[in-house]
């Protein structure tokens, strides 16, 4: 099993909802995959940033924000050629990832650009 289905085991027993993997490859040199999930709790969103990390630390892969706050209702785990971001249901509408992963043209010119405005 990749560690990519192993991750959305994890968050399928955690009963994590709309669990989503967008293949990045094409898209963008910052990253292979990003896995988007909805969260009912914050308690959820400890445990899914608890099981991730130890599923990633088995396969000795470290963490790039570890010391990221991820308060707000988006928690976000960078592991280089994996990105797990795990959102609280209504932050998950309101950023709507969802939509910038899935279109076609993906310029991170534009995202980084949101950021100056």
């Amino acid at each position: 099993m990749s560690v990519i289905d192993q991750i959305q085991a994890v968050l399928e027993d955690l009963k994590l909802r709309e669990i989503t993997q967008y293949d990045m490859r094409e898209k963008s040199s910052l990253t292979d995959v990003v896995v988007v999930a909805s969260a009912e709790s914050s308690v959820q969103l400890d445990a899914a940033r608890y099981k991730v990390e130890e599923l990633m630390w088995k396969h000795k892969v470290p963490l790039k924000n570890p010391s990221e706050e991820w308060g707000g209702g988006w928690l976000l785990m960078d592991y280089g050629d994996l990105i797990v971001n795990v959102f609280l249901e209504e932050k998950r509408s309101f950023y709507n990832l969802d939509d910038l992963l899935r279109s076609q043209h993906f310029d991170i010119d534009e995202i980084k650009n949101v950021h100056n405005r």
